[in-house]
């Protein structure tokens, strides 16, 4: 094989993109001239087969042209100034991009290192930005939970930064933020904008939340953290599963019971029924609510029931309230959701105002396996078997003229709370249209509490009213439920009014 070019040009060459076999047949062809396809195999040892393909590239490289002799096709190098012109233009896209590549490295100067392979040091506040940028940019879920302090002392450029590219780029990729807080002026004016920046803020008073200069925010299985003193400013991404489920525990609790907000005011009525319910809520209920099979039963009056590990999901006693919850989501037709299958009660009800009320599409969100397999036997029905707290993150830019939530609490700390958490979430999301009607089984028999009646208002629905429904309810149920009627809200978008209880 000809090693005719210098050491140096071939090294460069392979850099460029040259394979062995293109310098070794490029070097050939310079050194002993035009050479036909067997010749040149047998000067460089490849293969016919081989040298085929490498002559190909060549050529269309421009460095070597093929003629013909008596038919015969002959292989030459084209100009060896076209050699030379290959090296320089390969040179020259350095220098334009020269001012980009200083570009980014003054962006990157902030000297980020590695302690361990799953965590990144970021420096000063150019280091704090890029941190904010890559969780960005990693953040494969849309949600992200943060815990912040004081954000009276974070600098001018910080702040900027937050304005004008993080909350824009955040809003635009969709990623939605909860946060909690402590309580301040510039939080309050900053809870303010929530809906606007697609976020949801709770205030803590500095009695429950310490005074740092800090924040924390928790994605995927990353903890990004930071400290915003302008002198000693630094950030930190720390990839631990084992971590991030902790902080998320936390995070949880603390934004649960924060308010400690139910849909009674009544706390006899509270803890009347978390202790009839305490010893059914086995440790990893959720979990295993969501694979269990339900049990369907007859009872000697005729009554069908559905139990899931040893909860009453739902009873046919429950038709004439399923009746008018389905009544009252139907009123404006179109798009309508249902979250709780159980015995499919009220998705049936639902449909028999298809024709009247010109339904369209009807969605039904379910977390136990089985139970979703049975709705999707019914025809109509759009069925996604997901617990709802994850499924309504998914229904990006969707909205329904009706919303119904019928779930089961599937943790004690969710009892006459759970429809909470659920309207709060639909209108972090935008899920109701402007005039959308939203109804909910209610887990209080009087009326709903003050303080529940205060979020809905605060929330947007001016529009309540409450009716109560007579039902029959079994000896059985009478240690739960001692009352002769349930509540059926009707919670509407609108200009103020007058509750209705």
């Amino acid at each position: 094989m000809s090693n005719f070019l210098p050491l140096g040009v071939r090294s460069v060459l392979s850099k460029t993109g040259w394979t062995e076999n293109e310098v070794a047949i490029y070097s050939t062809l310079l050194s002993k001239g035009a050479m036909d396809l067997s010749t040149l195999s047998h000067e460089t040892s490849i293969g016919v087969s081989t040298i085929q393909y490498s002559l190909k590239q060549l050529i269309v490289k421009k460095m070597v042209q093929k003629t013909l002799l008596n038919n015969k096709p002959l292989y030459a190098i084209s100009d060896i100034e076209s050699l030379r012109k290959w090296l320089k233009g390969y040179l020259k896209q350095f220098t334009v991009y020269e001012e980009t590549i200083q570009k980014f490295v003054d962006q990157y100067d902030f000297n980020p290192k590695i302690f361990l392979s799953k965590a990144r040091f970021f420096e000063g506040y150019r280091g704090v930005k890029q941190s904010y940028r890559t969780m960005l940019k990693e953040c494969r879920g849309d949600e992200i939970m943060g815990f912040f302090s004081v954000i009276e002392d974070v600098g001018k450029e910080l702040q900027d930064f937050f304005v004008q590219e993080y909350v824009p780029d955040r809003v635009q990729k969709g990623i939605f933020i909860k946060n909690i807080a402590l309580e301040s002026p510039k939080a309050i004016a900053y809870q303010r904008n929530d809906n606007e920046e697609l976020r949801q803020t709770k205030l803590i008073s500095k009695e429950f939340f310490p005074m740092i200069n800090t924040e924390i925010n928790l994605y995927d299985d990353c903890l990004h953290c930071m400290s915003f003193n302008s002198k000693t400013a630094f950030a930190l991404i720390i990839q631990d599963e084992a971590i991030v489920s902790i902080l998320r525990a936390i995070f949880k609790l603390l934004w649960m019971h924060r308010d400690a907000l139910y849909m009674t005011d009544y706390p006899e009525v509270l803890e009347e029924t978390m202790q009839s319910r305490r010893e059914l809520y086995i440790p990893d209920f959720r979990r295993k609510f969501i694979a269990a099979e339900p049990t369907i039963e007859k009872t000697k009056e005729g009554e069908t029931v559905m139990r899931v590990l040893g909860h009453e999901v739902m009873s046919t006693y429950q038709v004439p309230y399923m009746q008018t919850l389905a009544e009252i989501v139907t009123r404006n037709g179109g798009d309508i959701l249902n979250v709780g299958y159980g015995l499919g009660l009220l998705d049936e009800e639902i449909e028999k105002y298809r024709n009247t009320r010109k339904l369209g599409t009807h969605t039904v969100v379910e977390i136990n396996s089985h139970i979703a397999a049975e709705a999707r036997k019914k025809k109509g029905l759009i069925v996604i078997e997901r617990d709802w707290h994850d499924a309504l993150n998914d229904f990006r830019g969707v909205q329904f003229d009706g919303i119904a939530y019928d779930g089961y609490p599937l943790s004690l700390e969710e009892v006459h709370r759970d429809g909470v958490m659920f309207i709060e979430r639909i209108v972090e999301r935008n899920l109701l249209k402007p005039d959308g009607i939203l109804t909910f089984f209610v887990d209080a028999a009087d009326h709903l509490g003050n303080r529940f009646l205060g979020l809905l208002r605060k929330l947007g629905f001016h529009r309540i009213e409450v009716k109560k429904i007579p039902i029959d309810v079994p000896d059985r149920e009478r240690q739960i439920w001692r009352h002769d009627h349930f509540l059926a809200p009707v919670v509407q978008y609108g200009k103020p009014g007058t509750a209705n209880n």
